[in-house]
């Protein structure tokens, strides 16, 4: 699996601005020793890298940013992963479904299956539905799977917002 660690990104991106960087400033200073008529190209160069640099600068800090407030998921996604999940033999049901950041997904969600299921038969089922969505959605690189038993949660809305669930008294 790919690093797509948001720290290895930006250093990545780091090298890739000093690599390119150079291009420019190569062909100013060889043009300038060239001809001095040239020598205006050396603040041209000057602004492209600057240019350069600060566009890569706000691409790292908005996904960096996106990152630390978790920003999730569109609702178009969410309600097309739930179909999903809902298609799989022996769910019967998922809620709280968590995503993490916006480029990629860490998933959380819950499973709701027959209460009489054998451990091993849940994990079977987590499984496949991890598998499932980690092969249709490319953005969700893990899933974490809760397998809870179904209809002895009455009133347990999908998607509902459960933050006041974690609060402490």
């Amino acid at each position: 699996m790919a690093n797509r660690s948001s720290a290895l990104k930006a250093n990545a991106w780091h090298h890739r601005t000093d690599a390119l960087s150079s291009i420019p400033v190569l062909v100013a200073v060889t043009a300038g020793l060239i001809s001095p008529k040239l020598a205006f190209l050396d603040p041209v160069a000057a602004i492209l890298v600057s240019v350069f640099i600060i566009k890569v600068g706000i691409d790292i800090l908005g996904d960096s940013l996106a990152e630390l407030t978790d920003k999730g998921m569109s609702p178009k996604e969410r309600a097309s992963i739930q179909t999903l999940i809902q298609g799989i033999s022996h769910v019967q049901g998922t809620h709280r479904i968590r995503p993490g950041n916006r480029r990629f997904f860490h998933l959380d969600l819950h499973l709701e299956v027959d209460g009489q299921m054998t451990v091993r038969r849940g994990h079977e089922i987590s499984e496949t539905v991890k598998q499932a969505l980690i092969a249709r959605y490319p953005k969700i690189i893990d899933v974490m799977v809760h397998l809870e038993p179904a209809n002895e949660n009455p009133g347990i809305k999908p998607d509902r917002d459960r933050s006041s669930d974690y609060k402490k008294d």
